[in-house]
């Protein structure tokens, strides 16, 4: 093409342009939808697991005093929680944007399962009541992990440690009953973020 050619060309383009007008920007290009997970299946799960726990319960802690009902009067067991070093669970907080965000929300819940899996884990070998459990806590686990925005990072922690510092069967029961009580109160926690979570579901790509 000549120079004149190139010169006609761009002085036709001026004139078709109206006066005035503004660059075009370029279009940008169509994004799909991000599809949603419905957390109906996790929520299923927590349920089962609350409903499972008194159960559970029965099964593995029957020194007297150790009841399982929130209104019953327990000895002071914070002495022996600590010389078994059982940790905390995580505290779910309520939903607060941008404070405090449904990836936020996710991660806590991921890595309280995670916590709770391998304490109930590390006693089923002791305790065989509570092998069910310990799977359907692994399910959960994976539930929360497909409404994650990005995989969570798996925890290497060891909870077979805890078994060394169990010494009696009265030892065992205790740290059942300690974590059968952590895990009811974590799942009435986890049953409300995933209600929150059902008002606004999370997306994964």
């Amino acid at each position: 093409m000549s120079a004149s050619t190139v010169t006609v060309f761009l002085v036709l383009l001026i004139a078709v342009a109206p006066a005035g007008a503004a660059p075009v920007a370029p279009v940008a290009p169509v994004v799909p939808a991000v599809p949603v997970v419905t957390v109906a299946p996790a929520q299923d799960l927590v349920q089962k697991v609350l409903r499972s726990l008194s159960s559970i319960h029965a099964q593995t802690v029957t020194a007297p005093g150790l009841a399982f009902s929130p209104s019953g009067h327990a000895p002071d067991l914070s002495l022996m929680a600590s010389q078994l070093q059982i940790p905390p669970t995580p505290v779910l907080r309520p939903l607060d944007p941008p404070t405090y965000t449904q990836s936020d929300l996710l991660t806590d819940m991921w890595e309280g399962l995670q916590q709770q899996q391998r304490i109930v884990g590390a006693l089923s070998s002791r305790l065989s009541a509570l092998r069910d459990l310990s799977v359907d806590l692994r399910d959960l686990q994976l539930q929360v992990r497909a409404m994650m925005p990005s995989p969570g990072v798996a925890d290497q922690s060891d909870e077979s440690g805890l078994l060394s510092r169990i010494h009696g069967d009265y030892e065992a029961q205790v740290a059942a009953h300690l974590t059968l009580t952590a895990l009811r109160d974590f799942c009435q926690d986890l049953h409300r973020g995933l209600r929150s979570l059902q008002a606004n579901p999370p997306a994964t790509g």
